[in-house]
């Protein structure tokens, strides 16, 4: 996992992602896995269009990952994003993380939500911390 900064941003690497969108919304604080975000890159390269991610890096003392019951998840090892997408959008990035590496997913889809609402978690986790991985579950 590496540390990036506005300034150790690697753009040229990542060209439709910025340190702003990926790092924690409560610390400011943005370690990341590089494969990760290479997977994401390659996703939004072949999908043509935005990934509207909500949350990608999240520190561990972030309120969503402290008031887990079981602890912190996979956010804060920097290999996880959720991207706001419904419908056929969300299908088609689902079918492209299969291509792309991604181990754990998470579908957050329910009619009951409006789509503004709606999202998917992607990571790309080894290992078998909170959920082993490959696995996929809803929410």
């Amino acid at each position: 996992m590496q540390q990036y900064t506005a300034a150790n941003w690697p753009g040229g690497r990542w060209p439709n992602f910025s340190f702003f969108e990926c790092r924690c919304k409560e610390t400011g604080e943005c370690w990341l896995e590089p494969d990760f975000m290479d997977a994401l890159q390659a996703m939004r390269t072949e999908l043509g269009g935005p990934l509207n991610m909500t949350s990608v890096y999240r520190a561990p003392t972030h309120s969503t990952e402290r008031d887990k019951p079981n602890g912190p998840g996979v956010h804060p090892r920097g290999c996880a994003g959720d991207i706001r997408c419904s419908g056929e959008e969300a299908n088609r990035i689902l079918e492209l993380s299969y291509k792309h590496g991604i181990r754990g997913r998470g579908v957050e889809q329910g009619n009951n939500k409006p789509h503004s609402e709606r999202f998917l978690h992607l990571d790309t986790y080894v290992g078998d911390g909170p959920r082993p991985r490959p696995t996929l579950w809803t929410y």
